[in-house]
């Protein structure tokens, strides 16, 4: 499966009809509400916590409730 990929951070957005990939967490991770730090914080994920990821771009994931750093997931 490719991977989804968007030219413009604006653009990454949870999209229910792409296949998502499984990813646990690292370490306690902040859920935000878009991608970036400033965003507010929607989720606290636990470590070793899996979730469904949609799309990626960069730093950043796209899950279904929100967005998270991609360099604390595997």
């Amino acid at each position: 499966m490719a991977e989804n990929t968007f030219s413009n951070i604006e653009e990454l957005k949870y999209d229910e009809t792409i296949e998502p990939k499984i990813y646990t967490t690292t370490t306690r991770l902040n859920l935000r509400e878009e991608p970036s730090l400033e965003a507010s914080v929607v989720k606290i994920l636990e470590e070793g916590e899996k979730i469904k990821v949609y799309a990626e771009e960069d730093e950043w994931v796209a899950t279904e409730k929100g967005y998270c750093m991609k360099k604390f997931l595997k």
